[in-house]
Formats: C-alpha cells, sequence, structure tokens
C-alpha cells in the first residue's frame, strides 16, 4: 500500500523511523517546488539516497581523493561494459583490489548524508513512498546505482547521526548568540571558565527553560559557561519542538529523546513499558559491542524483560523515580547486558517517561566501551517529562474529541426525538 503525505503533518524523521520500524522496502520520493530527492530502502534500511542536483560520480570523487588513479577507473569502467550481467562500479573496483570495501561504503556513506541532510531540513513539503518486495533501484537508473549499499544502513542510527551532527554545528534558539557574546564580555580565559565554572543544578536548568533572559547577566558576571549556555539553548529548542510538533511516543519523541541522549551516554536504548513487559523501540551505540552481521535494531527490538521480575527497569517501575548507579547481580539485568552485547558497564542510568501517573517508557544508557563515569542527567531527565507532558496533552486532545463526538451524537438523537 502506497504512502503519501505532507512533511507539515509528517515531520521526514519520524517517516523514516516508521519505515524502518515496520521493515518497509521501497522507494521513498520528497517534492518541494522544483526541489526533489528519492531515498531507497530494503527491509528498513536506507540502500540509496539522491537528489536532482548534479552531483560527482563514484568514479569521479576517487579519483579526486587519490583513492584510485585514473588508468584504474578507465580498466574498471572498461570491466563493466563487457560484464555479460551489469555490476556496479563500486563492486568492480573491490574485485580488482584498487580500493578496500570499507573505503567504497565510508564514501558512498558520505554521499548519503550529505544528500539527507539536505532534505532533514525541510519543514514543508510532499512525501510518496511506494512499496516494492525488494529495496532495489530500477535497473536502468545504473549511475545512480552506483552510490548504492547492498547491505543499507541502519536508518535509525543513520538519521540520528545526521541531526546529532545538525545540532552541533548550528545555533538552535536566538539566546545563544547573546549568551556567548556577554560571556566574552566578561573577559578571562574561555578554557578556564569550562574547567573551572559552576555546574548547573536542576533549578538553575529550570530558571533558563522558564526564562532564558534570567541568565544573560548571570553569563556577564560567569554565572554560565559557553558550553553550559549552548546545551541549555539546545534542550530549551528541543523541549519547544516537542510541544509545536504533532509527536508520537514510536515516532518524532523517540528520536528527539536519543538525539539528545547522545550527549550524555556512549550507548543508549529507549525502551516502551506495557502489559506484556519492557521491549526496545529505538537505540544508539549499540553496534559497537556486538559482532559484525548482528543487528542492534532486532537485538533491541525482539528484547523482552518482565516488568514485574527484578531488573534496573523493575527499580524505576517501583520508586517511578530515575535509578543510577551499577548494575546489580540478576537473571534478567544479565539478559539485558547479553542483548547488547555482552560488555557490563561500571554504572547505568535508567529513567522513566510517566505519563499521567504511569511510566509509559525507560531510557536506558551507559558508556560502554569507554567506561568513564556518567555526567549530569539533569537534562535528560527534563526532557524526559518533556515528552511525557506532550504526550499526555495529545492523549486529552484525542478523549476530548471523543467527548464531543459523543456529545454531538447525543444531541443529535435528542433533536431527532424531539421532532
Amino acid at each position: 500500500m502506497a504512502l503519501v503525505g505532507r512533511l507539515e503533518d509528517l515531520g521526514l524523521a519520524e517517516l523514516f523511523h516508521l519505515l524502518s520500524l515496520f521493515k518497509k522496502s521501497g522507494e521513498l520520493t520528497l517534492r518541494n517546488g522544483s526541489q526533489s530527492g528519492t531515498f531507497v530502502f530494503n527491509k528498513g534500511k536506507i540502500v540509496h539516497a539522491a537528489d536532482a542536483t548534479p552531483r560527482e560520480t563514484l568514479g569521479s570523487i576517487l579519483v579526486n581523493r587519490n583513492m584510485i588513479s585514473e588508468s584504474m577507473l578507465q580498466a574498471a569502467l572498461e570491466l563493466q561494459q563487457h560484464q555479460s550481467s551489469w555490476k556496479r562500479l563500486g563492486a568492480i573496483l573491490v574485485e580488482m583490489q584498487a580500493i578496500s570495501i570499507e573505503v567504497l561504503e565510508r564514501v558512498i556513506r558520505e554521499q548519503m548524508q550529505e544528500i539527507t541532510e539536505k532534505f532533514l531540513r525541510w519543514q514543508t513539503g510532499f512525501f510518496s513512498f511506494k512499496p516494492s518486495h525488494t529495496g532495489n533501484t530500477e535497473p536502468g537508473s545504473r549511475t545512480a546505482a552506483d552510490m548504492e549499499l547492498s547491505g543499507g544502513l541502519n536508518t535509525d542510527q543513520f538519521i540520528l547521526e545526521i541531526l546529532t551532527k545538525l545540532d552541533e554545528v548550528s545555533v538552535i534558539a536566538g539566546n545563544t548568540d547573546a549568551l556567548l557574546s556577554e560571556s566574552e564580555e566578561a573577559g578571562g580565559d574561555q578554557s578556564a571558565t569550562r574547567a573551572s565554572g559552576p555546574q548547573l543544578d536542576i533549578q538553575n536548568m529550570v530558571d533558563y527553560l522558564l526564562d532564558p533572559t534570567t541568565y544573560q547577566k548571570a553569563g556577564a558576571t560567569g554565572g554560565m559557561s559557553n558550553d553550559a549556555a549552548k546545551e541549555m539553548a539546545d534542550l530549551r529548542s528541543l523541549m519547544v519542538e516537542i510541544q509545536l510538533r504533532s509527536t508520537s511516543f514510536t515516532g518524532e519523541i523517540t528520536l528527539m529523546i536519543l538525539r539528545y541522549a547522545t550527549r550524555v551516554v556512549h550507548r543508549g536504548v529507549l525502551c516502551h513499558v506495557s502489559d506484556e513487559g519492557i521491549r526496545g523501540i529505538g537505540q544508539f551505540g549499540v553496534d559497537a559491542s556486538l559482532p559484525k552481521k548482528v543487528s542492534a535494531d532486532d537485538r533491541v527490538r525482539n528484547m523482552l524483560i518482565p516488568a514485574h521480575e527484578p531488573s534496573v527497569f523493575f527499580e524505576v517501575l517501583e520508586n517511578i523515580h530515575t535509578y543510577r548507579g551499577g548494575l546489580k547481580p540478576c537473571k534478567w539485568n544479565t539478559y539485558l547486558i547479553r542483548q547488547l552485547g555482552g560488555r557490563e558497564p561500571q554504572e547505568i542510568i535508567a529513567i522513566p517517561i510517566i505519563v499521567d501517573g504511569m511510566i509509559i517508557g525507560i531510557f536506558y544508557g551507559d558508556n560502554v566501551p569507554h567506561h568513564n563515569p556518567v555526567g549530569s542527567i539533569h537534562g535528560l531527565e527534563l526532557l524526559m517529562i518533556e515528552a511525557g507532558l506532550a504526550i499526555e496533552k495529545k492523549l486529552l486532545q484525542v478523549k476530548l474529541k471523543q467527548v464531543e463526538e459523543q456529545v454531538r451524537i447525543l444531541s443529535q438523537g435528542l433533536h431527532d426525538s424531539g421532532t
């Protein structure tokens, strides 16, 4: 079944997540005026990305980067022309041992990232998804298919990396420039300020998120470091975005939480809590702990831990509060670590998402494989609270519509009986 809609109603990040979650194969087309783009999916993984902008061919990129010589490229092109069945240029170069498969995949991934980053900036436009049994590009699209990854990319991880990069290279909130400039006017060594400046506690964070101008004066007196100002601006922007967008727990909220959590821990899993138990719905950093060719997404989504048996999740559910500390020895904690690759962390965090007094989700995080201490988690806790409020707001809107519909039906019935 085809999927058609507007990006104003379903954000591109959420759309990518849905195609990944349901392991869809097919072609996603994006359009906005004269601009357009195409993404090919195979069982939920991105295998190809293209836009209408003229771009270098794979051969040209490899030559310009001195990864292969002109003569190697020419020899590969001649082999490609004389193949009994068509084969990608990259595959031929690997067979010739002109480049390694790792180099080829890195170059193609970089091109796909550049294209995807462009479309993730879109706020308006149209999309259409045409499903297929496989995620292969059309046979006639040979030049485009040279930029195709047969194994595909983990879609959630791929999008998460790009969103994190966009966060890091752009000033999201307008207050950041003012905070940074006033901090500079205060004088002194900025590196020393970051090293010795006061840590923001939870009350400072709440004060800033409610009224950023409060800290403009504080910045002038050294009350907030440049890094803290940037982090607060980013956090505030994400929290506003959660409220403004039409979000769902398994959609954009999932990606927003994971996106911010990459700043706090090296490895994280967002889990959904239900009567069935605790099951993973999104992750980052798990791939590094697993053997090659083992899907981190599959491991996380197939993970199921009983909600009423001892585990780190049970402690969160029982106390309705964040857990931070060591992982206590028990059957389901051992199972959790095995699902994540077997490397036991020295410190873990588990933070709940609470909706209407009930925990519907838990974020698990640790610093495997580096084992350095987890830093401040106040920002992540605030984001989880905001996510819970956004979901609660959406549920209330749904209930309100149901009540309005029931009132309308009742009023219509009374009117009909009166006549």
